[in-house]
């Protein structure tokens, strides 16, 4: 699966394999890059998976 769209503006970029990924879900991710023990997601791969629409 090819990686749709990468977000560089923190110190970690992430990486989206999806093109469902909202704008509140990307500054989240952009969040969680920027705190100071962001290096540790950046030696493992952290996923993040949509929650399911409740009915």
């Amino acid at each position: 699966m090819p990686i749709r769209e990468e977000l560089t503006s923190q110190r970690i970029p992430v990486k989206i394999w999806t093109d469902d990924a909202d704008a509140n879900s990307k500054r989240q991710l952009e969040n969680i890059a920027s705190l100071p023990n962001a290096e540790f997601l950046a030696w493992h791969r952290a996923e993040v998976f949509k929650e399911p629409a409740r009915e």
